[in-house]
């Protein structure tokens, strides 16, 4: 019978990870005060980057050996078998292998943290091993799990040892309920009375009564100029980051590997920075507004000065459209930068999400059985540092 239980996290409900915080519990509601008190108390915010089905199953998963006792997974390895039916992972889930016990001892304490690394699936294949059977002479199902190649194992890995006294068994596992965050805050502006943008309303063009002509004589019709719109953001730093893409653009069927995902290239990085204006269109930020930017396009760039300000650019009816003047704007963004982002292994531990997500997480942790869901967050990192 299979114990385990799943839920599913969704990036639109907003999920939050946070450092450790004294005093305040590991699962929090969202929109209450304890929130509030948790995000404003804590420099490290991450975001949920993509949904995820959890399963209290994937929380350690043994690996099977084929009863070797010094068994290893060579460096390269880009597949493993693991003790049990696993027919529950799905293609492209994230796993961490990682070393839980020293494979000289036996001891937790004498483990290699640096040894843990992340992989994402590619197939998953169950069958039995019929050469080995359990007690009551049945056979024993395993699973062999392929990952991307560029995942490949950057050193080997221990899953059994021995010493002339003892064997160890289990030395490493492999985690689930693998989940991908990015530091940053989002905020979101609900009313254009309250826009982090300032000014927030598109000032009026003035005329402009030079003769060019050089007569005096003659009746001159002001031409309108509009003014310079630079309004800058009322919050710092602005959140850069490259635009994570699930599968490869140029390969529909391939599927970019945890390696890709976790390592950005800054020099594809764009601002977290979306406009809506009040006839409900929406511009966007870009690199550059003269390479791809259309007349029409709705584009703008952002300008960071050295001490984080954030002004922003839009187009001149050329390059980029120019907003009308009275156009009122509001954003949704995200601040947080640099190395604030940078935390240890294992130091997330609360997460702020709806009522519903913390009850589950609440009463699997209360019902006295081992349903509990361990989240692995992996932290997306910049790979580069962004330079002016």
């Amino acid at each position: 019978m299979d114990d385990s239980t799943t839920f599913e996290l969704k990036k639109d409900d907003d999920i939050k990870f946070l450092t450790k915080i004294n005093g305040l519990p590991p699962a929090i509601a969202k929109d209450t005060k304890v929130a509030e008190l948790a995000i404003n108390a804590n420099q490290g915010v991450f975001e949920l980057m993509h949904d995820v089905e959890l399963n209290s199953k994937h929380n350690e998963m043994l690996f099977y050996t084929f009863g070797e006792k010094n068994c290893c997974l060579p460096k390269g390895a880009t597949f493993a078998i693991l003790k049990g039916d696993y027919s529950t992972l799905k293609k492209h889930d994230f796993l961490v292998l990682t070393e839980v016990k020293g494979p000289s001892t036996g001891l937790k304490e004498d483990a290699d943290v640096i040894k843990r690394h992340v992989v994402r699936l590619e197939n998953i294949d169950v069958f039995e091993d019929f050469d080995f059977k359990k007690n009551d002479n049945t056979t024993i199902e395993i699973t062999k799990i392929t990952w991307h190649v560029e995942d490949a194992l950057p050193f080997p890995l221990c899953i059994s040892s021995s010493n002339k006294d003892e064997e160890f068994n289990d030395v490493s596992i492999a985690l689930g309920n693998i989940v991908l965050c990015d530091y940053g805050l989002t905020i979101i502006d609900n009313e254009f009375k309250d826009s982090s943008i300032q000014p927030s309303v598109v000032p009026a063009s003035i005329g402009n009564y030079s003769n060019k002509d050089g007569s005096h004589c003659s009746e001159v019709k002001p031409k309108m100029i509009p003014i310079r719109y630079r309004p800058t953001l009322t919050k710092s730093p602005l959140t850069f980051s490259e635009s994570i893409v699930v599968k490869n653009p140029d390969k529909k069927n391939e599927v970019f590997s945890a390696k890709r995902l976790l390592f950005q290239e800054a020099s594809n990085a764009l601002p977290a920075l979306e406009l809506t204006d009040t006839i409900d269109s929406k511009w966007e930020a870009q690199m550059d507004l003269l390479i791809d930017s259309t007349p029409s396009s709705k584009h703008f760039i952002t300008e960071v000065e050295s001490n984080g300000i954030v002004s922003l650019r839009f187009g001149d009816d050329i390059n980029g459209a120019r907003p009308n003047a009275g156009i009122q704007f509001k954003a949704k963004y995200r601040i947080g930068n640099g190395i604030a982002g940078n935390i240890g292994s294992d130091t997330i531990y609360h997460i702020i999400a709806p009522q519903s997500v913390v009850a589950a997480l609440t009463a699997l942790g209360n019902d006295g059985k081992d349903y509990s869901i361990h989240f692995q967050v992996m932290v997306v990192k910049i790979q580069k540092l962004l330079k002016k």
